[in-house]
């Protein structure tokens, strides 16, 4: 078992820092490492500035992906293979790929093999490529209720609960909704256009979205989406406490929705 050996240091922070000097200094060393710092390191980092000073030794920036650089990729293997992509379908595939680039095409391949040669991605088609079903079904439920069509509610509380989707992961998209229509409304008022509005935002709101959004902000103002956001928050502390969490979050839920309708 003897011999020089490759050694992965994962998501290292400061706190190696002594540990990598030592290890610098032995002449040379018994085996190449390798370490892949956390967010916390920057280039102004001690860590850095030591392996970058180092004559055994090299620091390589890796960065995360941008949207533009999210974009760009995924738009060059849909050119490659030929797929037309609509544009509110390809700015939910870059909103939703992560920050690891390997990964990212990955799921960006999975499309095309979906759509097929020459094929064609709209927006439904690309979230049910992608897309959580629970995510899906807990924005179902948030839309009804920001909208105040209790038919629409049920039905979709009635599959989340034959699902078994957690109240939990209901409740955060519901407070993720009614933030994200807190932040629209709130920048309307500060003097933005609706368009600036729309586009400040992140994830920016999809073309197929903007209909219902509009709609939503007629009744939604600033202030009432803080009440709201207060609202299913004192859901998630009940829930915390011991009652169902998907009891809880239909109780804000029809709550909210009742006050939609006013």
């Amino acid at each position: 078992m003897g011999g020089k050996r490759l050694v992965l240091v994962s998501d290292a922070g400061a706190s190696v820092l002594e540990a990598c000097r030592n290890l610098l200094q032995q002449t040379p060393p018994e085996s190449l490492v390798i370490i892949t710092a956390n967010d916390t390191i920057n280039t102004r980092s001690a860590l850095v500035k030591l392996f970058e000073g180092a004559d055994n030794a090299a620091a390589l920036g890796c960065y995360h992906d941008s949207d533009q650089s999210l974009a760009a990729m995924a738009q060059s293997v849909f050119k490659e293979a030929g797929i037309a992509v609509d544009r509110d379908a390809m700015a939910w595939i870059v909103a939703h790929l992560g920050a690891d680039r390997m990964v990212s095409r990955m799921e960006v391949e999975k499309l095309v093999l979906m759509a097929g040669p020459n094929g064609h991605l709209d927006l439904p088609s690309t979230q049910q490529a992608l897309g959580d079903g629970a995510s899906i079904t807990a924005s179902d439920i948030v839309h009804a209720a920001a909208s105040g069509n209790m038919k629409s509610l049920g039905k979709a509380m009635d599959r989340a609960s034959a699902d078994g989707i957690e109240g939990e992961r209901v409740l955060r998209a519901a407070m993720g909704y009614f933030n994200r229509l807190f932040r629209i409304g709130a920048a309307m008022e500060g003097g933005q256009s609706r368009d600036q509005a729309f586009k400040s935002i992140r994830p920016p709101v999809y073309f197929s979205e903007q209909r219902m959004i509009e709609t939503h902000l007629r009744h939604w103002t600033p202030m009432r989406c803080r009440r709201a956001i207060d609202r299913l928050a004192e859901a998630e502390r009940q829930s915390r406490s011991g009652i169902d969490a998907l009891m809880a979050s239909a109780q804000a839920l029809l709550s909210l929705a009742s006050s939609a309708q006013r």
